[in-house]
């Protein structure tokens, strides 16, 4: 089985600073990967470079089995047969379905915000 996502010896930059280097990471299908690391160790940016908003300098990204890397953000969607977590579309909210200063949450169901 492919992975769903895999980053293979990614490098980054943003301008003259690299932020990247060799990055290598694998997601089985159904699987879930935690970064974590110091403040400016690189974790937003291996996020950025794996959803396209940061093109990859060097290396390559590959989602479904495919090579993405370059590909514009809105494109990994294409083809796809449903949301990558599975989970309905949320309801639009507005900020009155929040929490209240000074008040309590008011749970409502997910349905009706």
């Amino acid at each position: 089985m492919n992975p769903v996502l895999e980053l293979r010896e990614v490098d980054a930059s943003y301008g003259p600073f690299r932020a990247l280097f060799g990055v290598s990471l694998t997601v089985a299908a159904g699987g879930s990967v935690a970064l974590l690391g110091a403040n400016g160790a690189g974790k937003t940016t291996v996020a950025r470079v794996a959803s396209g908003l940061v093109a990859p300098t060097s290396g390559s990204v590959l989602v479904d089995g495919q090579d993405l890397t370059g590909v514009q953000p809105h494109q990994y969607a294409r083809g796809r047969r449903s949301r990558p977590d599975r989970s309905p579309t949320p309801p639009i909210c507005t900020r009155r379905s929040g929490p209240r200063p000074g008040g309590s949450l008011r749970v409502r169901h997910a349905d009706r915000c």
